[in-house]
């Protein structure tokens, strides 16, 4: 009787299984064979006043390749995203595993022990305010982050909107691209709009940046922070002058994105546990405002200073929205451009 209903049991599971595992493989050899053929698709907005911009602009294709000196990439151009943030994902298996998480007491989360192995291994250096952030923070995070599907350590990537002045903070599972929004952290100021070109402007980096190890900055007498990297070769085509633009709790910082001390503690914490998951590095993008059809119309109708630079950050912003994974992202110039592997 018990071999009978145990049958029973895996024959129904098989049963219902069975139509999402044949669409997540048919979807994996269609990406496998086509993707090619959708990144035109996905990366490319149709809206009309990105058609017009384009007029007598010559887009290049692809990303031109990392080059690399020493322990960072060397900023000619942005890294491609690794393997990590680049494998591909399966909606139908996460959405079953999403519902099973739902029957349970408990989700999908570490524990305490894991997550101190966690960190352990990671091979960032370490402050004593950093240790007491993380020990403070982590198993609410990953407390959270179960439910969701998602675990402390897995891959992350921001977002940052100037005008309402918020931090998105977006993660994935280390099987795919699918990134779900966590959370979103709201900081003091996002300056006036336009990329920042020299001390004292008022204005904060507007475009696509990252951060790696060496980014993550524990030790600050001013408190925690992680190092945008600013200026990237875009901003050094423009001209812009060096600065030291972060995201931080510390002090009032020319062209940094300032938060509260436990709002940093976290994201700081997010950062140092997705380097220790084996994310290389994540994404940072920064935009004037949420870039939207019609928002961008009226910016287009108004023809400002930033118009056509601000039309340019459109395509990467539209390239996640439709994609839901940030692109990889070259520069060639003053222009970005976006492409997928």
């Amino acid at each position: 009787m018990l071999f009978r209903i145990t049958a029973s049991v895996v024959l129904a599971a098989l049963g219902i299984a069975s139509p999402w595992l044949v669409h997540d493989w048919m979807e994996w050899q269609e990406h496998r064979t086509s993707v090619a053929a959708k990144e035109p698709e996905m990366a490319a907005p149709v809206h009309s006043f990105i058609r017009r911009s384009r007029e007598g602009v010559a887009i290049p294709d692809a990303a031109p390749e990392i080059e690399r000196g020493g322990n960072a990439p060397i900023e000619t151009s942005l890294p491609r995203a690794d393997s990590t943030s680049a494998s591909r994902s399966f909606p139908m298996a996460n959405q079953t595993v999403r519902i099973i998480e739902g029957l349970m007491s408990r989700p999908f989360s570490q524990g305490g022990k894991d997550i101190a192995s966690l960190f352990q291994r990671s091979g960032v250096p370490e402050s004593e305010r950093s240790r007491l952030a993380r020990e403070e923070t982590a198993p609410a995070l990953d407390e959270a982050m179960g439910k969701l599907g998602l675990r402390l350590g897995d891959p992350i990537f921001l977002r940052i909107f100037k005008e309402s002045a918020e931090i998105e903070v977006w993660a994935c599972t280390d099987q795919g691209r699918d990134f779900r929004l966590f959370r979103i952290y709201r900081f003091e100021d996002g300056g006036n709009p336009g990329p920042k070109e020299k001390p004292g402007d008022g204005c904060t980096p507007e475009g696509f940046y990252y951060v790696s190890a060496s980014r993550l900055l524990p030790d600050r007498a001013a408190g925690l922070a992680l190092d945008l990297g600013f200026p990237n070769a875009s901003d050094k085509y423009r001209g812009a002058s060096e600065a030291e633009c972060l995201i931080t709790s510390g002090g009032r910082r020319d062209g940094s994105f300032l938060l509260e001390a436990g709002k940093m503690d976290e994201i700081y914490t997010l950062a140092h546990a997705a380097i220790a998951g084996g994310q290389k590095f994540f994404r940072v993008h920064v935009f004037p405002f949420r870039m939207t059809d019609k928002r961008m119309d009226a910016e287009w109708k108004a023809q400002g200073k930033w118009i056509d630079y601000w039309v340019n950050l459109k395509e990467g912003y539209d390239f996640f929205e439709n994609a839901h994974f940030p692109p990889d992202v070259g520069i060639q110039g003053e222009r970005y451009a976006f492409s997928i592997r």
